[in-house]
């Protein structure tokens, strides 16, 4: 028997977990597109990724997997490039991750392309998201439909389409379609697995896991690089399920003032989906745990820190690693809001 409180939601989920294999099945007729980039990769060798919400963050994952490779690489908020235009150049690929038909997004592919030293446009966009995709000049989309599909379905979805595009920039006109075709598939066979495992988590598991992170009076989620980007995609997730606030930290900035908040008023997530950073994030889960703070670690290694609970997930891609370690606040976050009464799976104070 699972833990989730709703089979509804369970549903839901599942959907959600289908959509990175649709994604990558649907590249094959991509492919050209794919070809481009890796073919323009040396003319245009600055990656700059632009969105917000949930498609910022899967675009941090992307920068850092690139960063990673030796690439140039930043994730801006849309915003913030529409306020200062010099973040791109004749040199830069402006890769833009949307949901929807943005109009933000819309309004800085119409302004980056009227610039005197204009960047390659690039779009990655669901299935609502066509006229952005028409005013670029390469456009990737997905199936999913942001108005009927699962809110999970999105990050997923766009993960996987981003991994694609990271291979393609990293290998560059040496690479293989058919190769990076077959990796992405694997990799959202293995999302899809990765996802089906902790909805799956045993009711007994799932108890303990809301009490350590919905029992205490707050909630810090961290992570350094890849895990960084989870932890924003977690916070989304805690504040669209459980309904309760969240706050969000760089790892590697905790001793600028959060780590103040250690002790047993606090709950904290660790995520570390990338093994490189996985010593220093269990150093950071340990010294929480020292002071009597509430710690969850999500990683690929099963050895936790004493007093730490570990959720263990496989290493997959750089990423879409980051969206499936921020599953755990979404998987958690459902039980907690069954728990305090709230409707699980939907939004109680939508936007207007």
């Amino acid at each position: 028997m699972t833990g989730l409180p709703d089979p509804d939601g369970r549903a839901a989920i599942d959907a959600a977990l289908a959509a990175p294999v649709r994604v990558a099945h649907a590249l094959g007729s991509q492919r050209g597109r794919l070809r481009l980039v890796g073919e323009l990769a040396t003319v245009y060798p600055r990656l700059v990724v632009a969105g917000h919400g949930a498609a910022l963050a899967v675009g941090r994952a992307l920068v850092a997997a690139a960063r990673a490779a030796g690439g140039d690489a930043v994730a801006l908020p849309t915003s913030e490039i529409l306020l200062h235009p010099t973040h791109v150049d004749g040199r830069t690929l402006l890769l833009v991750v949307a949901s929807g038909d943005d109009a933000r997004a819309h309004r800085l592919v119409t302004e980056a392309a009227a610039l005197p030293a204009r960047p390659l446009i690039a779009v990655a966009v669901d299935a609502a998201g066509t006229a952005l995709a028409d005013a670029a000049d390469v456009s990737f989309t997905s199936d999913v439909d942001p108005d009927t599909g699962p809110p999970l379905a999105g990050p997923l979805a766009s993960a996987v389409l981003l991994s694609a595009i990271a291979r393609m920039l990293t290998w560059g006109a040496s690479a293989e379609i058919d190769d990076v075709l077959a990796l992405t598939a694997d990799a959202a066979t293995a999302v899809e697995r990765a996802g089906r495992s902790l909805a799956d988590l045993p009711a007994e598991r799932l108890t303990i896991l809301t009490s350590l992170l919905g029992g205490r009076a707050g909630l810090l989620v961290t992570g350094r690089d890849g895990g960084r980007a989870a932890a924003e995609l977690a916070a989304l997730a805690w504040w669209t399920n459980a309904g309760r606030a969240v706050a969000v930290c760089d790892a590697a900035d905790l001793a600028e003032g959060p780590i103040e908040a250690a002790g047993r008023d606090l709950s904290v997530l660790v995520l570390s989906p990338d093994s490189a950073a996985n010593a220093a994030d269990r150093d950071v889960a340990a010294e929480f745990a020292r002071a009597g703070s509430a710690v969850v670690f999500v990683g690929p290694r099963s050895s936790a820190p004493h007093g730490v609970e570990a959720v263990v997930l496989p290493e997959i891609d750089p990423v879409v690693d980051p969206v499936v370690a921020a599953l755990v606040a979404t998987i958690v976050g459902r039980r907690v809001a069954a728990d305090r009464g709230r409707p699980v799976g939907r939004r109680v104070h939508a936007p207007r």
